[in-house]
């Protein structure tokens, strides 16, 4: 069974309502804390038109990169159908040079058409615009001058500067939820992201195809999943921490366009198709998307998750919707650092 690595995601998502500024740098002493707390990475999200995310995550990423020395930083995700292919590119190879090696390309296709719309891009191209950027990812690791033919963007003889400074590049981690991603996952990335509100039994099916056809593929595979996460000295201390700011990010999934999935826990699918606004849906409901609980149960939830879904990697989602505290979420990374993280060393 392959080795545990644990990632923070860094919200900027405060109670209080303070700047951008204070938000952004309360990210960054989260990343610094992690990495204290020995934790192997952090993650920086990516939407735009919204005050709880960050609209640009590799500048962010490069500022954290600035403040720590270990800690791998990787986006999560970056919506590169946004942007010209050769931007990608390089904005990547620039945070890889910035952190010495340490950046990861965690990717994805996007689904808020808002994010779409203020570049002039149609959320319906949005699977073109993706494999266009990812091609020229692929091509960009390969060789130092490129040309491209692709739908949306076409170069000839372009110089890829600055080159990688980790061998092969960043690793490309592609986000997605439904076979045909797990199996573009394959042949365009380095490993697979998961997340959202899917449950056990929908990733272990991404899981097993994804793997499948990275073999086939004759590349290498590695699974990634982003968890909501705290750790209390009860399960009712946990639960205090996680429930006000998780339930917020619930149901601000279930206004602004998640639908019904097979993917979903049985019970969440229950809950969702009978539910008439945001608050009908419980902290129950969404149980098994959480890691939660005290040490002991935390362990035991993510040693479930590491065997069924054969994973290298959880990412603990402490703060969302607002919430909770800067110094909680402090709190939060020191109790994952000493008493759950050395259960997988």
């Amino acid at each position: 069974m392959p080795k545990l690595e644990f990632g923070i995601l860094l919200m900027p998502s405060s109670p209080r309502g303070e700047s951008f500024h204070s938000r952004v740098q309360e990210s960054i002493e989260q990343a610094v804390a992690a990495e204290e707390a020995g934790f192997d990475s952090c993650w920086v999200p990516e939407h735009h038109q919204d005050k709880g995310f960050i609209p640009q995550s590799l500048l962010v990423a490069a500022a954290v990169a600035a403040r720590t020395a270990t800690i791998r930083i990787g986006t999560n995700i970056s919506l590169i159908g946004l942007k010209h292919p050769m931007q990608v590119v390089e904005e990547f190879y620039s945070l890889d040079a910035i952190s010495g090696g340490r950046a990861v390309a965690g990717v994805g296709l996007g689904y808020q058409a808002q994010d779409f719309s203020m570049f002039d891009r149609d959320v319906r191209d949005r699977v073109s615009l993706y494999e266009d950027a990812l091609t020229v990812l692929n091509l960009a690791r390969e060789q130092e001058v490129i040309s491209y033919q692709g739908r949306h963007c076409s170069f000839t003889d372009v110089k890829v500067i600055p080159r990688p400074t980790q061998p092969g590049g960043p690793p490309i981690l592609m986000g997605t939820s439904t076979r045909p991603g797990a199996r573009r996952a394959a042949r365009l990335g380095d490993g697979l992201l998961l997340g959202g509100l899917d449950g056990l039994d929908g990733l272990s099916t991404i899981v097993e195809e994804y793997i499948t056809h990275a073999e086939q593929n004759g590349r290498a595979s590695s699974v990634t999943l982003n968890r909501w996460a705290a750790v209390g000295d009860s399960r009712t201390a946990a639960q205090a921490v996680l429930e006000p700011h998780a339930m917020k990010a619930m149901r601000y999934y279930f206004r602004h366009g998640a639908t019904l999935s097979a993917m979903m826990p049985a019970a969440l699918r229950s809950a969702w198709a009978a539910a008439r606004n945001p608050a009908d849906l419980t902290f129950d409901d969404f149980e098994e998307l959480f890691v939660c609980g005290t040490p002991d149960d935390c362990v035991e939830r993510l040693e479930l998750l590491r065997k069924t879904l054969r994973l290298n990697r959880i990412v603990l989602q402490i703060r969302s919707g607002g919430g909770p505290a800067h110094e909680v979420v402090l709190d939060q990374i020191r109790r994952f650092g000493t008493a759950v993280i050395p259960h997988f060393r």
